[in-house]
């Protein structure tokens, strides 16, 4: 529900070779984003975009009752801030809403593991 535009911001860095995931995905922790914004890692890319706006607040309750109902037993529905690490796939979410297994933050820091609990 975030509408994002594309805007190049170059940085001042001349590396001898392309970033790595864990190179890009650092960068992205130690970004001071504005208040309202966040960071993620699409395509290679560090994207910043604004978090939804509050009048997604109902639908997204809504949603999440609906996902709730429906999600597998030991998998949780929450709506809170956190950054998926997708190291195989070079990206990094932090997504509106989701679905994953009750042990996925447990496993966060462990990278693959945890993605692969997401639910898709």
């Amino acid at each position: 529900m975030t509408t994002m535009t594309e805007r190049a911001t170059p940085m001042d860095t001349t590396p001898s070779a392309p970033p790595t995931f864990g190179s890009l995905l650092r960068t992205v922790e130690e970004m001071n984003t504005p208040d309202g914004f966040r960071a993620e890692l699409i395509r290679g890319k560090i994207v910043v975009s604004p978090w939804s706006k509050l009048r997604y607040v109902r639908p997204m309750r809504a949603l999440r009752r609906q996902l709730e109902a429906e999600a597998p037993d030991g998998h949780i529905v929450e709506t809170s801030p956190f950054l998926f690490r997708f190291p195989s796939a070079g990206r990094a979410y932090g997504p509106d809403l989701f679905v994953a297994d009750e042990a996925a933050p447990e496993t966060v820091r462990g990278g693959a593991a945890a993605a692969r609990r997401i639910v898709r």
